[in-house]
């Protein structure tokens, strides 16, 4: 007698291959976009201050999971309600910075505001990769 309704078991053997075939896919991606996204650089900026309007010091903390060498560090600033902007480089200390660590910086500018608090983007340029940050110095 005939079977009816079955399935013909290479049926089944390719709905198990292809099952793990979709499983190692799956697999394969979650993997690399985790170690990619962990890899990237991660940075934070604190503490921003300006003394005289022309030098601005922050501190950096290395919130990612790779240590960093700051190669330079590039700062545009501009006060609001002003028209006036300034531009300048600096440094930071230590130039390596372990993952979890801080590092002290500063930028001097090509000019100085003579009031206001200056908003600045700070480019951070390190041999991992380069960051923007934005930060308002504080007089003080």
């Amino acid at each position: 007698m005939r079977r009816v309704g079955a399935i013909p078991p290479i049926v089944t053997v390719l709905i198990t291959i292809a099952v793990v075939v979709a499983s190692a896919l799956v697999a394969w991606f979650m993997w690399t976009t985790t170690k990619s996204a962990t890899g990237q650089l991660l940075l934070e900026a604190t503490n921003a201050y300006t003394p005289d309007g022309q030098r601005i010091f922050f501190t950096i903390n290395n919130i990612g999971t790779q240590d960093i060498t700051v190669q330079n560090v590039i700062a545009n600033c501009s006060v609001t309600g002003t028209s006036s902007s300034q531009s300048g480089t600096g440094t930071c200390s230590p130039l390596t910075v372990r993952a979890g660590q801080s590092a002290a910086c500063s930028a001097t500018l090509n000019g100085a505001f003579a009031s206001g608090d200056p908003t600045c983007a700070v480019t951070i340029v390190t041999d991992k990769g380069s960051a923007i940050l934005a930060i308002r110095a504080a007089r003080g």
